[in-house]
């Protein structure tokens, strides 16, 4: 999971080669889970991301191999959750996810 996380944040990171803010925010689901959700300034998805969001070696990133975000959803989806993906209508990108039965943290 954290691997997954940090594969959000990293193509959010990407995602603005010039600078910017990305915002992770986590909030409790009614299903006594966790929902969150990684916000970037950037550009925002494409059309076409936005249709092929999490297929593997689908990428639109010069370099991208399009194993990120797939492996993230892959993870998320074992545990229960799901992955999304949007353009807010104030700009950048959002990908979405839940997690239904949260891990204990570390040292617990």
């Amino acid at each position: 999971i954290e691997q997954a996380f940090r594969n959000l944040i990293d193509n959010a990171i990407k995602a603005m080669p010039t600078g910017g803010k990305v915002v992770v925010s986590l909030n409790p689901a009614d299903d006594g889970g966790i929902g969150f959700h990684v916000t970037d300034e950037g550009p925002g998805f494409s059309e076409s991301a936005l249709e092929h969001f999490g297929e593997t070696f689908y990428s639109e990133r010069e370099g991208g191999m399009g194993l990120g975000i797939a492996l993230a959803k892959g993870v998320f989806e074992a545990h229960g959750g799901s992955l999304s993906a949007h353009n807010p209508s104030a700009g950048g990108a959002r990908v979405s996810g839940t997690l239904k039965n949260p891990p204990p943290t570390r040292g617990a």
